[in-house]
C-alpha cells in the first residue's frame, strides 16, 4: 500500500471509529522522556533488557514492577490535554528509540521525543470482559520488533513525516524516505494499534504475545478469532519524535530503530496495566461523546488529577550512554535485513556492539528473546537476575533455525475467566502472570552486519528530561496536532 493510500486509509478509519466508539484520550507534555534505558518488565523482568525504550506513564515504572507496586505510583507522565496527570492509571506505556546517523560520522545520535497521545477505545466484535478492563497483572506488546519487511496487516503500524504544511508516510508501515526533516507541529509520529483480542488465558513468560491476538480484518474494528474470543479495550498510541531538534546533525533518511531496524516495520509498543479497578469503564460510559468521539479525558466527569504530568519523573535503573551510543546502538543490536530478524541475548550494562549471542529458543515473544534468567512473577518476587555478556571475540551470530519463531501453532483452549467479584483477589501460583522456564540457544550461525556508523564516546547526559519548551505544540486544543490523522 502506497503512503497516500495508506493515509487516506488511517484517516478514515479513525474518523469512523470515533464515529461509532465510546473512547477517551490521554497526553503526555511535549519534550523528551525522562527514561530512556533498557528496561522492558514484559519481555525481561529485573533484569537488563535487549534494546533502548523510551519510557513513560506512572513513576512507579521498574524491571521488577507488578500490578501492586504500581498502585503505590504518587505521579504519572500522562493525563489530560492541559498536561494533568490521571491519577487513576498507574500504568506504564513503552516503545523503541529512534536513532540516526550523525552527518560529521560520529556515530548514532538519539532522537528525542515530543510527547505522547493515547486513544481508549470500546470498539470491535467479541464478548467483552466483564468487568470491560484489564486484569490485574496484565501486560501486552503491540507490533513486532523483528519485521523487516512489511507485516500481514501494514495498519498495525505506521509512520509519518509532516512539514511545509503536506504529509509524507512511509509505504506498508516503513518509514518514509526523502526526510531531511519534519518540522510542522506534528513532527515525524508513528502509530501503534495494541491487539484486544484476548484468550482468557494467564500471561506466559515463555510465549508472551500466546494470550492476545488481533481482531480479524481490521485491526481495531474486525472480530475476533475464536481462539481469542474476548474483548478488550483497545488502545491505539501515537509516538512523536522531533527531528527538527536534531536535523543539522543527522543524514536525511538515516531511521534506525534501537533494536537494529533500519526499516521502520519493526516498530511496536508495549503497555503494562496499572489501572484502578472501575475505572475504564466509568470513563466509557461517562465521558461526553461528540462528533469524533472524546478527545480529552480531562473532559470527563470521573477524572482525577493526580497533579502536573510535567511535574512526573520516572527513574532510570539501567544507566548508560543512549544519546550517542557510537557506531553501533546500546547492546547487541546489529543492523541485518532479515525478517523476521535473528533473536540476540542482551549484551551486560555499557556495551554496544554487534558482537552478539544468541537468544532464546524458548518462545517468548515473537519480537525479543527472552533471556536465561529467572523470571519474577506479575506478584512481586525480589530475585535478582543477570545476563551474561556478549563475547567480546565471538562473531555476531543468529539462532539456528530451529529457534526461529513458531507460527501455526494450535490455538490454546478457553478457559472460563475471573468475574468481577474474582478481579482483584491475590493470584494462586499459575494464574495470571506466572512465571516459565527459559532454555537457552546453544547453536550458532554467523553473519555479515551493515555498516555502522563511525565510533565517537557519547556525549549526551542520560535521564535528563529534555523539556524543549517551543516544542510543545497545541493545535485546536489540543497537544501533538490535531486529534485526526
Amino acid at each position: 500500500m502506497t503512503g497516500k493510500a495508506l493515509y487516506a486509509a488511517s484517516a478514515a478509519a479513525l474518523f469512523s471509529t470515533a464515529a461509532m466508539a465510546h473512547q477517551f484520550v490521554m497526553y503526555s507534555p511535549g519534550g523528551d522522556d525522562s527514561a530512556v534505558e533498557r528496561m522492558d518488565a514484559i519481555l525481561y523482568p529485573n533484569a537488563i533488557a535487549g534494546h533502548v525504550h523510551q519510557i513513560f506513564g506512572a513513576s512507579g515504572s521498574s524491571p521488577d514492577m507488578t500490578y501492586e507496586s504500581l498502585q503505590e505510583s504518587n505521579s504519572t507522565t500522562v493525563g489530560s490535554a492541559g498536561f494533568e496527570g490521571n491519577a487513576r492509571d498507574h500504568s506504564v506505556y513503552w516503545h523503541p528509540a529512534l536513532y540516526m546517523e550523525a552527518n560529521d560520522g560520529s556515530g548514532y545520535i538519539r532522537v528525542p521525543m515530543n510527547g505522547h497521545t493515547l486513544y481508549y477505545f470500546d470498539i470491535g466484535e467479541g464478548k467483552k470482559r466483564e468487568p470491560f478492563e484489564f486484569p490485574h497483572g496484565f501486560r501486552m506488546v503491540g507490533g513486532d520488533s523483528t519485521l523487516r519487511a512489511p507485516a500481514d496487516n501494514p495498519m498495525i503500524t505506521t509512520w509519518k513525516c509532516s512539514t511545509g504544511g503536506s504529509y509524507n508516510f512511509g509505504d506498508d508501515g516503513g518509514f518514509p524516505t526523502g526526510v531531511s526533516t519534519c518540522s510542522d507541529y506534528t513532527n515525524l509520529f508513528n502509530s501503534v494499534e495494541f491487539p484486544h483480542c484476548w484468550n482468557g488465558n494467564d500471561f506466559d513468560q515463555e510465549d508472551t504475545k500466546a494470550h492476545m491476538a488481533y481482531p480479524e480484518g481490521d485491526a481495531r474494528s474486525g472480530s475476533c478469532p475464536s481462539s481469542h474470543p474476548i474483548r478488550l479495550p483497545h488502545i491505539f498510541m501515537k509516538n512523536f519524535f522531533n527531528i527538527d531538534e536534531i536535523a543539522d546533525k543527522v543524514k536525511p533518511d538515516s531511521f534506525t530503530l534501537s533494536q537494529g531496524d533500519k526499516t521502520g516495520f519493526g516498530s511496536h509498543a508495549d503497555f503494562y496495566n496499572g489501572w484502578e479497578d472501575g475505572a475504564i469503564p466509568a470513563l466509557f460510559e461517562q465521558c461526553p461523546q461528540p462528533e469524533y468521539g472524546n478527545m480529552d479525558i480531562g473532559t470527563c466527569p470521573h477524572f482525577e488529577s493526580s497533579g502536573p504530568a510535567t511535574d512526573c519523573i520516572l527513574e532510570v535503573t539501567y544507566k548508560e550512554e543512549v544519546d550517542r551510543p557510537g557506531n553501533h546502538l546500546p547492546g547487541c543490536n546489529p543492523i541485518v535485513d532479515i525478517s523476521p530478524a535473528p533473536k540476540m541475548a542482551p549484551a551486560a550494562l555499557g556495551e554496544a556492539t554487534d558482537k552478539c549471542k544468541a537468544g532464546s529458543s524458548s518462545g517468548g515473544d515473537s519480537s525479543e528473546p527472552s533471556s536465561a534468567v529467572p523470571q519474577s512473577s506479575s506478584y512481586g518476587s525480589d530475585e535478582s537476575s543477570s545476563v551474561a555478556p556478549a563475547s567480546d571475540s565471538a562473531p555476531a551470530a543468529v539462532p539456528s533455525s530451529s529457534s526461529a519463531p513458531m507460527s501455526g501453532s494450535a490455538p490454546a483452549a478457553i478457559p472460563s475467566y475471573a468475574p468481577a467479584s474474582a478481579a482483584s483477589a491475590p493470584a494462586p501460583p499459575g494464574s495470571y502472570g506466572s512465571p516459565g522456564a527459559a532454555t537457552t540457544v546453544t547453536t550458532f550461525t554467523t553473519f555479515t552486519t551493515s555498516p555502522s556508523p563511525a565510533n565517537e564516546p557519547g556525549t549526551w547526559d542520560n535521564g535528563r528530561p529534555w523539556k524543549g519548551g517551543k516544542h510543545r505544540h497545541r493545535h485546536h486544543g489540543y497537544p501533538h496536532g490535531r486529534p485526526s490523522w
